[in-house]
């Protein structure tokens, strides 16, 4: 088991990816790590969706707790190292921004106020 911290905004592409698979997070986080390996082959379809968060969803995180199998494990590992070993979490987030086709992360949306913008 381990547990990886990931941007609120970030949790909710991979639940939804997951389930456009009928699989749980876990599940797809796996399937990510052996495309990546080159182990499975899987596209994403032109027609998926794409993703858009605030800066709040991308600021606050929320531990997500992952039963990795060992051999998944090694892979990442062997995967992070020749990029200065980064963390887990950011190597995870990594295959999701390459998964989703979106090399500069998700798309900034603004924060919606109920405020009347100023004139000066």
């Amino acid at each position: 088991m381990v547990g990886v911290w990931f941007p609120v905004a970030y949790l909710k592409v991979i639940g939804s990816e997951a389930a456009r698979f009928g699989v749980g997070r876990g599940q797809f986080l796996t399937m990510l790590v052996k495309r990546k390996a080159g182990e499975i082959f899987m596209d994403r379809p032109p027609s998926a969706p794409t993703y858009e968060a605030t800066a709040e969803e991308l600021t606050k995180t929320q531990k997500y707790v992952w039963a990795m199998q060992p051999q998944i494990r090694n892979q990442i590992d062997a995967a992070r190292l020749p990029m200065g070993n980064i963390s887990l979490g950011n190597y995870l987030m990594l295959l999701v921004i390459e998964w989703l086709g979106q090399p500069n992360g998700l798309k900034m949306r603004e924060n919606w106020s109920d405020e009347s913008p100023t004139n000066t």
